[in-house]
């Protein structure tokens, strides 16, 4: 009897594994680009500011006087800031655009990975910068367009950008050496 059965069970057990073995899917992971190429709310953009390599924040006053700049407002521009009102809209053609809530005009653009997809460089049609830095006005704006991605995920997108310049000061005989980190975060 247990061998008259025995081919049944065999079959059924063949089946069982070809039922299981065909119902199973490779999930192959996202590549950057698919991760990337999504709709992204604004959430916070945060500055770090630099004078020959002190951070201003730990300074009771300025070593120089910047024209057009007090401490204060230095120190103010290194507050959090909320960009939740800001949408970029990243398409998997290479193309972006950014909308504010409250400004009908859209910005379109240009997006690339760069460096083993480490860094993703944003550029706008016009040819302006993506963010513009009035502490640094003659910055290359490559530069100021290259972002290091820091975080990359379902739900978040970081960028940051580390901008660099030497600064002429009135009445100073040596330049000033001026550092603007940027901190951009998105949500999904």
């Amino acid at each position: 009897m247990a061998t008259r059965n025995l081919p049944i069970l065999l079959v059924l057990l063949l089946s069982a594994t070809l039922f299981y073995a065909c119902g199973k899917k490779d999930i192959k992971p996202l590549s950057t680009t698919d991760k990337v190429a999504r709709t992204w709310q604004g959430n916070q953009l945060k500055l770090d500011i630099f004078l020959n390599g002190v951070n201003i924040q730990s300074l009771n006053s300025l070593p120089l006087p910047i024209p057009g700049f007090d401490l204060n407002t230095l120190k103010a521009l290194t507050q959090p800031f909320n960009i939740d009102t800001l949408t970029l809209e990243m398409r998997k053609d290479g193309t972006f655009s950014i909308k504010t809530r409250n400004n009908p005009q859209t910005n379109e653009g240009q997006w690339t990975l760069l460096e083993n997809d480490t860094k993703l460089r944003l550029v706008l049609n016009n040819g302006a910068s993506v963010i513009s830095n009035p502490l640094l006005p003659a910055t290359n704006t490559q530069d100021v367009n290259t972002f290091t991605i820091k975080t990359l995920d379902d739900k978040n997108l970081v960028l940051t950008n580390s901008t660099q310049q030497n600064v002429t000061v009135p009445n100073f005989p040596l330049p000033l050496s001026v550092r603007v980190d940027a901190n951009l975060s998105f949500k999904r």
